[in-house]
């Protein structure tokens, strides 16, 4: 009932209805409407101060290091070595409780901290904020290459799959047209293509009569893709 009443103002309606169903229905000495109640009181006690600032500190952190890949031009799929945070060493300590999310939210390999009076490594391409900043290591070795082209493909894929109209758990076949560079990527990420679009089959075969092809680009690489749903 809390969050009935507290909806209230946004979703006039729907509340008024949900109040009258579990409230009223059961209890006639209870206001005429969720509209007549009195607005939900915060617990104070829940609020955790220091979690909120460390939630501050994380998405300071996310934050420069989405403008650092955007200035290096390189996607979030494109996954990167490291990421260097030259911050207190209080905020290291509070980063490292959160370093999955900040690994998956810009898709690196591994975080690293420096303190704040050091210097970065050469070579490393470096955002600084009022507080904060970060060195990413941007050299893409070949697997990190294939395992961007993998990820782009996917995307692709998950597209050209709500533009056919298939359901979420349709299984399908996947066909490929593609240059040697993005054949290597797509044959060394193989499984988790074929896990991720819910592929059955996964190979440069034609495929009679597909739902669909389209031709597109996977970072630059022109492929061209075929995809039928599994009767």
């Amino acid at each position: 009932m809390t969050l009935v009443k507290f909806i209230a103002p946004l979703m006039p309606f729907l509340a008024e209805e949900m109040y009258q169903n579990l409230v009223r229905s059961v209890d006639s000495s209870a206001p005429e409407s969720v509209h007549l109640c009195p607005w939900p009181e915060a617990d104070r006690s829940l609020i955790d101060a220091a979690l909120e600032k460390e939630t501050a500190l994380v998405r300071d952190v996310i934050s420069l290091g989405r403008s650092a890949r955007e200035k290096a031009n390189l996607k979030v799929r494109q996954p990167l070595a490291a990421m260097l945070c030259r911050v207190e060493p209080s905020e290291a300590e509070a980063l490292g409780r959160h370093a999955d999310s900040l690994r998956e939210e810009l898709n690196i390999k591994a975080l690293e901290f420096i303190g704040p009076k050091d210097e970065f490594p050469e070579g490393l391409r470096v955002e600084a904020g009022v507080q904060h900043a970060v060195g990413l290591d941007a050299r893409l070795t070949p697997e990190l290459e294939n395992e961007g082209f993998a990820r782009e493909l996917v995307h692709h894929v998950q597209n050209l799959r709500k533009e056919a109209g298939f359901e979420v758990a349709d299984r399908i076949r996947l066909q490929y047209s593609a240059g040697p560079r993005l054949a290597e990527a797509i044959a060394a990420f193989a499984d988790y293509i074929r896990r991720e679009t819910l592929a059955v089959e996964l190979g440069p075969e034609e495929i009679a009569e597909p739902d669909i092809r389209r031709k597109v680009k996977a970072n630059g690489q022109p492929v061209e893709l075929a995809l039928k749903k599994e009767r």
